[in-house]
């Protein structure tokens, strides 16, 4: 049995190499991770930057770097092709010898904030007061909020290279050499299942630590990631099943995605009040789950229950579709 099921698993870390849909699954949410992790940081992150000529005053030079970061470039061109680029940086040039302040002229109501911050550093004298005020709400949750979307979407990709190993079975016939051969549902569902569980793992782990590094827990994420171990399964069964070509696989994809990864999303602008609406969705209590690592207790079931819910309930589905893929796949 154990041989038989090592025998498949091999075969498919095979077939996925000679893949190149399936090389991509393996390596983009890896890629995607190193891209978020260079985007996220500059999310929330309120600061000015000024594009300023070389030779401007250097004490003009500090106060501003004192209100947020300076770009210091050799010429008065440089600094006006600095700021015709896409993003907000205002530029300060030397004209006739005097600083003078330009802008990109899409501002909006920010420019007069930006000619006052000019003119407390040209003069050195306070012309302006702006007071932060902290609220409840201080602690910035977009790079948590990220790395779970990340896990769910390393999750889902692992189960979709077993399911397209399911759909290259049926498609080069051999499903009928397995229908024949000694191996039963059972083995089947530990081969791919481990397969997809394995790599799926190696998903999460590598976009997680390339997003937040040791700013988590890694224990407790493993434990919910064990929690959620029957949705990959099910994602590979219910893909695989029901497609019997990689194109329909894309097609179910699109309405999977919708169900699996955008309803967890919309439940965080919803009030926890209503949320009894997601309580039937196993993809739900797995969100909630890594949600409790990542940001620790937010009212309702904490991590160990959460995590149970996902569990018995993703395992549950398996169960009961493990019949329609026995009856598709002509398996014992």
């Amino acid at each position: 049995m154990f041989k038989r099921i090592l025998n498949l698993m091999r075969q498919d870390w095979t077939n996925a190499l000679r893949d190149n849909i399936l090389i991509y699954m393996m390596v983009a949410p890896i890629l995607l991770a190193i891209g978020a992790r260079l985007f996220v940081p500059s999310i929330g992150e309120a600061q000015y930057t000024f594009a300023v000529q070389a030779g401007v005053d250097a004490a003009l030079v500090e106060r501003l770097e004192a209100i947020g970061a300076v770009e210091i470039l050799p010429s008065d061109r440089a600094v006006r092709m600095r700021v015709l680029r896409s993003d907000d940086v205002p530029g300060l040039v030397l004209i006739d010898g005097q600083p003078t302040l330009l802008m990109e002229g899409n501002e909006g109501g920010e420019a007069e904030t930006l000619q006052r911050v000019f003119q407390q550093a040209l003069s050195g004298e306070r012309v302006a007061e702006f007071t932060r005020t902290a609220n409840s709400a201080a602690r910035s949750l977009i790079t948590e909020y990220t790395a779970i979307i990340f896990i769910m979407i390393a999750s889902l990709l692992g189960a979709l290279v077993m399911a397209f190993n399911i759909i290259e079975d049926k498609e080069t016939r051999a499903i009928r050499a397995l229908g024949v051969s000694p191996l039963s549902m059972l083995e089947l569902t530990l081969a791919r299942g481990l397969f997809a569980l394995l790599l799926s793992l190696v998903l999460v782990l590598a976009s997680t630590a390339i997003l937040v590094g040791g700013q988590v827990n890694y224990g407790l994420l493993l434990v919910a990631f064990l929690f959620s171990v029957g949705l990959p399964i099910l994602t590979g069964y219910i893909i695989g099943g029901l497609a019997d070509s990689q194109l329909k696989a894309i097609a179910i994809l699109k309405f999977y995605m919708l169900v699996y990864l955008t309803l967890p999303i919309v439940s965080i602008f919803i009030d926890r009040e209503w949320h009894f609406v997601f309580y039937i969705l196993p993809n739900y209590w797995m969100w909630q789950t890594f949600e409790r690592v990542f940001i620790g207790e937010l009212g309702g079931p904490g991590l160990w229950a959460s995590g149970l819910i996902t569990l018995v309930s993703s395992l549950a589905l398996v169960v009961a579709f493990l019949p329609v893929l026995r009856r598709q796949l002509k398996l014992r």
